[in-house]
């Protein structure tokens, strides 16, 4: 994709990006994922990759996130994944533990007992939408690690 296409590309979904991190509500995320949809090019950019999934992965880390939100930001996920190959080891790991941490409902938390720190988790349960939103979500990310 040549440079100015991909300037085209950020400067159409920048505001979707911008409005989910400011303000995570359910709403952004569909208006994110219309965006996502409509885009006529197959393939996005490597560059544009980690930048739409930010506010994405933000939004996962909220422990309270309503389910509707969950669901649409998954399908987000997937629709960027299926658009690009993920090249870095590092990313794959973030995102593999985020999404494994969502499905399973853990939620790791630190407490502070008599001058010392110490990680706990939490659990909560999770509906099987989520759950199988998630697997189609890891599902994709394997598959986005083969190079195209």
């Amino acid at each position: 994709m040549c440079v100015c296409g991909m300037a085209e590309l950020f400067n159409q979904l920048r505001p979707f990006c911008v409005a989910l991190a400011q303000h995570p509500f359910l709403e952004n995320a569909s208006n994110l994922k219309d965006q996502l949809q409509s885009l006529d090019d197959n393939r996005l950019p490597h560059e544009l990759f980690e930048y739409i999934l930010f506010p994405l992965a933000r939004v996962l880390k909220i422990y309270s996130a309503s389910e509707a939100l969950v669901l649409t930001v998954l399908d987000c996920i997937i629709l960027i994944l299926r658009k690009t190959s993920v090249e870095k080891e590092a990313v794959v790991s973030d995102l593999m533990s985020l999404i494994c941490s969502k499905a399973t409902g853990v939620k790791m938390t630190k407490r502070h007992d008599e001058d010392t720190a110490r990680l706990s988790l939490e659990t909560s349960s999770v509906s099987e939408e989520i759950r199988l939103s998630c697997i189609c979500c890891l599902r994709t990310l394997m598959e986005s690690c083969n190079p195209r």
